[in-house]
């Protein structure tokens, strides 16, 4: 099993220094828009944070951030992956795709992690980041969990759990 921590908190909270080259994922909030996310990335935080605001320079933007910071930079970079891919795939699920989102993540590269560690967890701490940041923060940690599972015909498919209440 692979067993992921993310720690969203808010981009206000976070030092510069705490972002600078550091590997994560982001969900940013534009202007009034409470009940979507603008968008639902990774990479190299301060980079597509910056790249993403020039798109849109006068919007109000709000985000929150989890730096992956748990393994080597290669690791962290993969985990990232692995968060956002699984987080949009929850948000379709829920129904608060990212307004602004042109991808589905790497439900691919889930997929090629479940052929060695059979479970992928994610823990998300911190904040939750598929609701708009000035809610207060998560109780308790929300899971998800990515695995293979063999259907009537024989097949294996992917298939993704987690804690996100679809009525939301």
């Amino acid at each position: 099993m692979l067993v992921i921590s993310a720690t969203f908190r808010r981009m206000d909270e976070i030092l510069v220094e705490e972002a600078l080259n550091a590997d994560g994922v982001y969900v940013i909030w534009r202007g009034k828009n409470k009940v979507r996310p603008a968008d639902i990335g990774q990479g190299k935080l301060l980079d597509r944070l910056a790249k993403k605001q020039l798109k849109k320079p006068h919007s109000e933007v709000s985000a929150l951030i989890a730096i992956m910071k748990d393994s080597s930079p290669g690791i962290n970079k993969e985990n990232a992956e692995l968060v956002e891919a699984l987080l949009l795939e929850v948000a379709r699920q829920i129904n608060r795709w990212p307004t602004e989102a042109k991808k589905n993540g790497a439900l691919k590269k889930v997929g090629e992690w479940l052929e060695t560690c059979h479970t992928i967890r994610v823990n998300v701490r911190g904040y939750d980041p598929l609701l708009y940041p000035a809610r207060p923060p998560l109780r308790k940690t929300k899971q998800i969990h990515a695995y293979f599972a063999k259907d009537s015909g024989g097949m294996f498919s992917l298939q993704i759990a987690h804690d996100w209440n679809r009525r939301h």
